[in-house]
C-alpha cells in the first residue's frame, strides 16, 4: 500500500512540474457544442489542451469548465499544421478525434461502439475548428 501512495504521489509531482513546464504550449479552444472523450460527455465551453507529461506527447490533459480528462493518444505526428480541434459527427453526437498542435497532431482512440458506427456510416461529417494559444 506504501508503494502504490508513493507511486501516485511521485506522478502528481510530475503532473505539478509538468504543468509548469508546458504553460506556454496550452491550446485554448470554445468549443460550441457538447462533445464525446473517451466514455463521458464534456459540455460545450472554453477547454484549454495540453501535454500532461514531460517528454510524453501522447498524454494530454483537456481541462474545460466542469469537467477535465487524460487521454493517451495514439503515435503523435510530427507534421502538424496550425492548431485545431477536429471532431466526427456521428448521428447527433461529435466525438473528438484528433488534436493539432503547432508542433505535432494528435489522434484520440476510439471506443469500439464509435469505431463500429463509423464503419457502418454511409456518410461522415468531419467538423474542424481553429484554436488559439
Amino acid at each position: 500500500m506504501k508503494i502504490v501512495s508513493r507511486v501516485l504521489c511521485a506522478l502528481g509531482l510530475v503532473a505539478a512540474f509538468a504543468s509548469g513546464a508546458y504553460a506556454e504550449q496550452n491550446l485554448i479552444a470554445e468549443v460550441p457544442f457538447s462533445f464525446q472523450l473517451n466514455k463521458q460527455v464534456m459540455p460545450a465551453g472554453t477547454y484549454t489542451i495540453r501535454e500532461a507529461l514531460q517528454d510524453n506527447q501522447r498524454v494530454m490533459a483537456i481541462h474545460g469548465p466542469s469537467k477535465s480528462a487524460v487521454v493517451l493518444t495514439n503515435n503523435p505526428d510530427y507534421a502538424a499544421s496550425a492548431p485545431k480541434l477536429v471532431f466526427q459527427r456521428l448521428g447527433d453526437e461529435f466525438v473528438l478525434i484528433r488534436i493539432v498542435g503547432s508542433h505535432q497532431q494528435n489522434d484520440l482512440p476510439l471506443t469500439g461502439s464509435q469505431k463500429r458506427e463509423l464503419s457502418q456510416a454511409s456518410a461522415v461529417t468531419e467538423v474542424t475548428m481553429g484554436i488559439g494559444r
